[in-house]
Order: structure tokens, then sequence, then C-alpha cells
């Protein structure tokens, strides 16, 4: 028997290190907790930082040595020293505590690694699911997009004038002037850029090359980064100026958390046969949820034009209740059917192919003829190598 391969020791260091630098974060915010006194960029970092962290040590200790490991467990550690050093510095710009040493520094190190995160999701997208590029004709990619973000962090790093993210401090080390600093980071940003457009591209030459495990986890990671997005524009559209403090944060937090734990799915092959399913049911309840919204303000706009009553009448919103709950039901059966035709057909043929032999069954009495039909059945839903039925005969019945 094999033995069960383990993470290398410098991967439970790397993650301990990155769970160390988010919890003293999270305790220095727990101590100096007041509305001046708290890093406005805390809350994003400081949950992703754990999640990346895990999965990347879960990779690494079934797949040593896998750089989508490696690169998670990095991102775990500039973000929780994001947090770490962003928290310092407003703890330090504060009146009370303005004496703290180094508060500049530690200011213009978080916006640094705050920046720095950017090179995670470039290098994401090119080396999935493998860890390597999808071809030796990729490999300028990966020196351009270097380049690319070295130069913004340079000139980040070197420019004059006061930190973006921390008005109250001017850089320590700024000798750039800032118009020749502003000009090189729109260059910097405009190649980053297509570097990232030319990483999507590589993705999409790996998924039309791939075939079998390979395919379904590109799907799965595909998948992630369309909810992720997806959640991000609906949920910036759909939450009000007046809570978008409150749950700005809280989707900027959850959407990003889609893609290391398909991520993690993929590369381990964990449940990997189940992304069709998947993909249905997000399709099918994301289209179910926006017709019955449309259900309800509709049926509420014709109750308020027919009824002579207020328009927050407690009646008007039973009415549209109960109406978008009995419509439920039907609507469900009816866009799944449509989303697995779509997007999912064997689970569709296979189900019709079911339905039918069930019509069958309640017409057919011959033996011999239901025996060959459900052998049919079998071959045709499950697609086997070989099916054979075999009957138990009854006690006392001849050969």
């Amino acid at each position: 028997m094999r033995p069960r391969p383990r993470a290398p020791w410098q991967g439970w260091a790397l993650w301990a290190t990155a769970i160390l630098l988010d919890a003293a974060a999270l305790t220095m915010i727990a101590l100096t907790r007041s509305e001046a006194r708290v890093y406005e960029y805390w809350l994003e970092p400081s949950v992703n930082a754990p999640v990346y962290a895990t999965v990347g040590l879960l990779i690494l200790r079934h797949r040593p040595g896998h750089l989508i490991g490696r690169l998670f467990v990095a991102i775990s550690l500039v973000g929780s020293f994001q947090v770490l050093t962003g928290q310092y510095a407003t703890v330090a710009a504060s009146a009370p505590v303005a004496s703290l040493p180094a508060a500049a520094i530690s200011a213009w190190l978080s916006e640094l690694a705050q920046l720095s995160l950017v090179v995670g999701l470039l290098f994401t997208l090119m080396l999935f699911p493998t860890g390597s590029l999808p071809s030796a004709r990729w490999r300028p990619l990966v020196p351009i997009t270097g380049c690319a973000v070295g130069l913004g962090l340079v000139t980040l790093a070197l420019r004059r004038g006061h930190l973006e993210n921390f008005p109250s401090f001017e850089n320590p080390v700024g000798v750039i002037p800032a118009s020749v600093a502003d000009t090189l980071n729109v260059f910097s940003a405009l190649l980053a850029l297509g570097c990232f457009a030319a990483a999507v591209i590589s993705l999409i030459y790996r998924f039309r090359r791939s075939e079998d495990e390979e395919r379904l986890q590109l799907k799965w990671f595909v998948w992630a980064a369309i909810l992720g997005f997806a959640l991000l524009l609906f949920g910036n559209v759909l939450v009000s100026p007046a809570n978008e403090e409150r749950f700005g944060s809280l989707i900027w937090t959850v959407a990003p958390l889609a893609l290391p734990l398909s991520a993690g799915v993929a590369i381990l092959r964990y449940r990997l046969y189940d992304i069709d399913r998947v993909i249905s049911r997000t399709l099918a309840y994301g289209a179910l949820t926006a017709l019955l919204a449309s259900i309800y303000l509709l049926a509420v706009l014709a109750l308020q034009s027919l009824l002579p009553l207020d328009e927050d009448s407690p009646l008007i919103v039973a009415a549209s209740t109960l109406g978008v709950v009995a419509a439920f039901g039907p609507l469900r059966n009816r866009v799944q059917n449509v989303v697995d035709r779509r997007f999912n057909r064997s689970r569709y043929d296979a189900r019709r192919t079911i339905d039918a032999f069930g019509a069958t069954l309640r017409q057919q009495t011959e033996l011999d003829q239901l025996s060959r039909d459900l052998v049919a059945l079998v071959h045709a839903t499950i697609q086997p190598a070989h099916a054979s039925l075999w009957l138990l005969p009854q006690p006392g019945a001849r050969r």
C-alpha cells in the first residue's frame, strides 16, 4: 500500500505564518475597536486569507510541489500582512497614539501588499489546473506579467506625496514626481489588463484542448469565476446606498471565496463529476429567482391598479406572496427541464427514457419483453460496458 503524500514542512510553516498574521491583525482590530481606528479594507483579506491558506495546504498535502497550492499559500500570506500593517497604520494615525514607530512604513507596506494580490489572480488563471502553462508558446506571458506588476509596484513604492489609502502619511521613500508616477501607473495598468486578457485566452485555449477530467476541472473553475463575478455585479446593484457600507464589504468578502474553494475541489478531484449538476442547479434557481421576483412585482402593480387599496396594504402583499408560492412548483419543474435540455442533456435524456419505460411498465405484461426493455434502459441511461439481467426462479418452478 502506497504511503499517503504529505505536505512539505515549508507548506505547514507558511500556513501557520499566515494564520498567525491574520490572528494578530484581528486581535489588534478587536483591541482598538472604534470607528476611527479600524482599517477600511480589513474584512476581505482577513476572511479570505485563512481559506486560501487552508486550500493551498490541502493541495500541497495531496499534490506536493503543485504551484497552485504554493500560490494560494502566498496569497494568504500577503493578505494577512496587508491587514496587519494596515491596521497598525490606522491605529498609529489616530491622535492618542500618534507616536507609534514606523507608522508611515507600515502604511506603505500595506499599500504594496494590496497591489501584490493582483499577481496571484493572473498566475492562477495561467497555471490552473495543472500548475503549468498550456504550452511552450505561452512562456513569454510570464515575464511580461511580472514586468507589468513590477512596474506598478515600483511606481507605487517611489511615488511622492500622500499615500492613497492613508492620506495622513506621506510616502517615506518617494522620489518620483506624482505626474510621472501617474503616467507610469496608467501604462502598467494597461499592460496588466492586456496580460489578464491573455491569461483568459490561455484558459479558453486550455479548455478547448482538454479532455475528460481536465475539462471537468476547468468547468469548476469557470463556474466559480462567473458565480463570483455575478454576485459582485448584482450585489452592488441591489444593495441600497443606505446599506452599502454594511453589505458591500460582505459581498466583496463572500464572492472571492468561490475561486479557491472550486479550485481545491477541482485539483483534489473531490466530487469532480458533479459539476454538470451544480451548473444546472445554479442556472435553474437563478432563473427561477428572477422569474418569481418579476411575478411578485407585476402582481403588486396589478393589484394596486385594480383594487382601491393603499400601496403598502398587507392584503396586496399577502396576495402577491401567495401567487408566488403557487407558481413556485410548476415554474421550478419547467425551468429545470429547459436548463437540463440545454446544459445537461444526458440527464434530460435519461429522465425521458425512464419516464418512457414507466409508461411501458403500465402496459406491458410479457416478462421476456420487459427484461429486454430493462436492459436497454440501463444501456441508454448508465451506458455500461456490459449489462445482463438474471431473474431468480421461484421455489418449485420447473427448469
